[in-house]
């Protein structure tokens, strides 16, 4: 498909440079023989003025001659121009070729992606979907299923539909635009923290993790403020799905630049060099030795994350090592005031 949109493409470039080419190749031999004309028709009345009663400027010969060498001029003009389009035939062509594909790559990418992401999205989905339907199978045929039993598998079932909301979800806030049309303010960035966190305080008392905040006051941020405190969420929550219990998480805001800097720190289970390049991807998720006691997720979290901060300006990065905890640095343009 791409080939042929390459090509397709290609020759309408090649069709435009040329009909270009072959339009100013007209105008200019039509003008130049033109021109040519009126020249030997001007020294043709000076000669005659000059050398009137001479039979040697009537010789049928001599006009012949100097007619010949009229064509001779309008030939050479013309195979000069067949030359010139000739040599803009193969040169607009490479360049056709060239500009096509730089035209059609950004296409070919959100294609891939597309795909990728169709794809991905499909496996997920049909992970939980075979989980409910086997087990309601199995419950159906048998007769001597009981209460108890029911309970559980309607538990069960329930966990899946959980699941299957919470990509839903997920898959809803990433095929969404990139924030253009969300009503940007300024926000005060403590608070913006401070209510993230009572978001996940539930899944912090059950692990019996410690908060450390190292917070520069009045720091305000430009930005989203629904999507700006979703971000934290969602950070606070990678950390504290893959830190065991009883550890510390350390959350540190500073001024660099334009920038507001916000770093949180954990002394989790750490994410391997390889792993480190792709956290940020749909749907990836590292290794079973990092996710082994971890709740289930779909690796969209992080995505998500990368997606918000793109969308007010700003940049994210982690930084980690297995064994030795994770630093998430989320950089937020300052406040326009």
């Amino acid at each position: 498909m791409f080939r042929a949109a390459l090509v397709k493409t290609t020759l309408l470039y090649l069709m435009i440079i040329m009909t270009i080419s072959i339009f100013f190749s007209v105008i200019i031999y039509n003008v130049s023989t033109i021109e040519i004309g009126k020249n030997a028709g001007r020294q043709q009345n000076a000669i005659d003025r000059l050398g009137r009663g001479n039979a040697l400027l009537d010789d049928p010969a001599l006009l012949a001659e100097r007619q010949n060498i009229i064509d001779e001029a309008n030939q050479n003009i013309l195979n000069n121009l067949l030359y010139t389009n000739a040599v803009i035939l193969v040169l607009g062509g490479g360049l056709s070729y060239f500009l096509a594909g730089r035209a059609l790559k950004p296409i070919v990418r959100s294609h891939e992606s597309q795909s990728r992401f169709t794809g991905d999205a499909s496996h997920e989905l049909r992970s939980p979907l075979a989980a409910m339907k086997a087990e309601i199978e199995v419950a159906l045929r048998d007769p001597k299923i009981t209460k108890e039993e029911a309970i559980t598998l309607l538990k069960s079932n329930l966990e899946e539909v959980e699941r299957l909301r919470a990509l839903s979800d997920g898959l809803l806030e990433l095929a969404r635009d990139n924030g253009q049309s969300l009503e940007k303010t300024d926000i005060e960035l403590t608070k913006s923290i401070s209510d993230a966190l009572l978001k996940v305080d539930k899944k912090l008392a059950e692990k019996k993790i410690v908060v450390e905040l190292d917070l520069e006051d009045k720091i305000r941020v430009h930005g989203a403020r629904t999507q700006i405190q979703e971000l934290f969420v969602i950070v606070f929550d990678n950390a504290i799905k893959y830190s065991e219990n009883g550890k510390k998480i350390l959350i540190e805001s500073s001024i660099k630049g334009k920038n507001a800097v916000i770093r949180i720190k954990d002394e989790g289970v750490g994410i391997g060099a390889e792993d480190l390049t792709k956290i940020f991807d749909r749907f990836y998720r590292v290794e079973k030795s990092r996710t082994k006691n971890a709740t289930h997720g779909y690796g969209l979290g992080l995505a998500l994350a990368k997606k918000i901060v793109a969308a007010n300006g700003g940049h994210i990065s982690a930084e980690s090592r297995l064994g030795a905890g994770s630093t998430f640095t989320i950089k937020l343009p300052l406040s326009r005031l």
